[in-house]
């Protein structure tokens, strides 16, 4: 029973259904539990698909650095749990928080964070970015005046971490989200707080058609330290 595809009929699963079923993509010999693909490597029927594979131009596997069916299933697990477009695994937590950090910005960027965060996250902003010509700027958490006048100054990417590890300082992320509303791509991450609890916060500000909405990148590494997920509210 192949059920990888997409649907909205999907959405309107239960948490726990979407947990089991989410992302469901069986092999013809019809495990119960997903099977995990430990190949580097996959067959074509002729050189040519292989030549279309690795142009983009079919869909399917080239080589498991890129993806596979083990990964691929994760991904629209997690996507379809956390009600977003798309969903990306990487080897580590700080995989996904510095691919997030660094892939999207160049030289001349500036990052405005919230002060508290996981140390070495702060240290990527602090001293690996500036290597790039890419500013980082630091403001309280729970200081509204400083996140409106620094993203106010101009910025390509705002990141957050609340509850952050180890303080538990929290950020109120329907506020700062709303600041970011020019759009300007918002980051927020969170260790401690589980799913169940986190999912509502995607609820936080009203959007107006008129406004483009802010794009938003959302590691768990606590309960999945290997989630990397774009979310754009549509």
């Amino acid at each position: 029973m192949a059920d990888a595809s997409g649907g909205d009929a999907k959405k309107g699963w239960n948490p726990a259904t979407k947990a089991v079923r989410g992302g469901l993509m069986r092999s013809e010999h019809g495990e119960i539990a997903e099977a995990l693909y430990l190949t580097s490597g996959y067959a074509y029927d002729s050189a040519e698909q292989a030549m279309r594979r690795m142009a983009g131009e079919e869909p399917g596997f080239v080589y498991s650095r890129y993806g596979s069916p083990t990964c691929e299933m994760l991904q629209q697990r997690l996507a379809l749990i956390e009600g977003a477009e798309t969903c990306r695994v990487t080897g580590s937590g700080m995989g996904a928080i510095s691919s997030a950090i660094l892939a999207p910005l160049k030289a001349g960027d500036r990052v405005v964070a919230s002060k508290v965060l996981f140390g070495s996250s702060r240290w990527i902003i602090a001293n690996q970015m500036p290597k790039y010509g890419i500013e980082g700027t630091f403001v309280d958490g729970d200081d509204m005046e400083a996140w409106e006048r620094e993203i106010g100054k101009g910025c390509q990417l705002v990141l957050i971490e609340t509850p952050a590890n180890p303080l538990l300082d929290g950020v109120d992320i329907a506020a700062v989200a709303e600041l970011c509303r020019k759009p300007v791509p918002f980051w927020w991450w969170t260790m401690y707080s589980p799913h169940r609890s986190c999912r509502s916060l995607w609820n936080w500000a009203p959007m107006s058609s008129s406004i483009p909405p802010p794009s938003i990148w959302m590691a768990k590494a606590a309960s999945w330290p290997a989630l990397f997920s774009a979310m754009k509210r549509g």
